[in-house]
């Protein structure tokens, strides 16, 4: 496992190991307004005033900024809710939404909803249904996805009871897997928001080590998450069965042993089977992915690789995409249709050339 001395605190409280309170609890003798700005910052001021004692350290040195920050937590929680009733009442139309994530976890997962930040409530439909409720905001994603090298899956940000709300059609952070067909298995009603679906255990898993993956172990939540569905129990010969029939077995295991390795999420003998069992273009897959997210930083190129393999974008077609650019955007920067002949002349050579000495500058200004 990674050294307690590289991590954050938010990273030390969360994870499943045993020398994570002892390197907190120094951190905290040491540095205490640093620690709760580190914990504050990511939204865990009540689950550390809860969860600090727990680990035999003294929260007095940073327990008056944590309580501040807790009732700042607790207003979050409560329109949280409020507008979690509203979606509830929107899906009496008979729509099927699941709702995932923060949102679902924090209720299906922690003693208290207030333990469990997150930034905003993700719902998931099924395109058609997401098309024929919001025709103009899909045409408009649709129009975006043209122009943009990696594309969302949800239509913008609404903003129900002061709290914004994305409704996706599928994921962005896995190539083969995630529309709400691949959620549904076992799914069950969300507790106290009947009209809501939330996902199974097993599924709950697999969305926290993808979102773990895309955001290269930077949430915190997602570690906590995962431990708490451990918890729960997991039967792992049967969810490594799933992953490799939904062809995502390189990328949860990446996330599961890049979990491991961070925060001691899984069963050391679990974790260690599964990546020794990766074979071929799999086990490339899966090492590429674990390196990203285990480096503190990734060079730019690096970067875009993780981001095509995530979403299943072959990176030769990336990097002409990017360079030649869309014809959409073309048209938008030079007013030219492509019955023109001006606007190939921009679309091949003007335009390319003007990306090409901009990521020379760029790199320069780097060095």
């Amino acid at each position: 496992m990674r050294d307690p001395r590289q991590l954050s605190p938010a990273l030390l409280l969360v994870a499943q190991r045993s020398d994570a309170a002892d390197e907190l609890r120094h951190r905290l003798e040491q540095q205490p307004q640093a620690v709760a700005q580190g914990l504050i910052g990511k939204g865990l001021a009540t689950y550390a005033l809860a969860r600090l004692p727990e680990m035999d350290i003294d929260p007095a040195p940073i327990q008056a900024s944590l309580a501040q920050a807790a009732l700042i937590e607790l207003g979050w929680t409560a329109k949280r809710k409020l507008a979690l009733a509203e979606v509830n009442r929107l899906a009496a139309d008979g729509r099927p939404r699941m709702v995932f994530k923060g949102a679902a976890t924090s209720i299906l997962l922690y003693p208290q909803e207030t333990w469990r930040w997150s930034g905003d409530i993700d719902v998931m439909m099924h395109e058609d249904d997401l098309t024929e409720l919001h025709p103009a905001a899909m045409a408009k994603l649709r129009a975006k996805q043209q122009e943009i090298p990696f594309p969302e899956h949800h239509i913008e940000r609404q903003i129900v009871m002061g709290t914004a709300v994305e409704l996706h059609y599928r994921l962005e952070f896995a190539p083969a897997w995630g529309a709400l067909s691949d959620l549904l298995p076992n799914a069950r009603p969300c507790p106290g928001l009947p009209n809501l679906l939330a996902p199974a255990a097993d599924t709950a898993c697999t969305l926290a080590l993808l979102h773990l993956l895309k955001h290269r172990g930077s949430m915190p939540f997602d570690f906590l998450d995962l431990a708490l569905i451990e918890e729960s129990g997991l039967n792992w010969t049967q969810l490594a069965e799933n992953w490799r029939d939904a062809g995502i077995a390189a990328y949860t295991i990446a996330g599961l042993a890049a979990a491991h390795e961070l925060a001691g999420i899984g069963p050391a003998d679990v974790v260690e089977t599964l990546w020794n069992g990766l074979r071929g273009s799999d086990a490339t897959c899966a090492r590429f992915l674990r390196q990203c997210v285990l480096a503190d930083a990734l060079p730019r190129l690096r970067g875009y690789r993780f981001e095509c393999l995530l979403m299943g974008i072959p990176f030769g077609r990336f990097c002409l995409r990017t360079f030649l650019g869309t014809r959409a955007a073309t048209q938008r920067l030079t007013g030219y249709a492509p019955r023109d002949p001006r606007f190939w002349l921009a679309h091949c050579l003007a335009l390319p050339c003007r990306r090409l000495w901009r990521l020379g500058t760029q790199g320069r200004r780097q060095q």
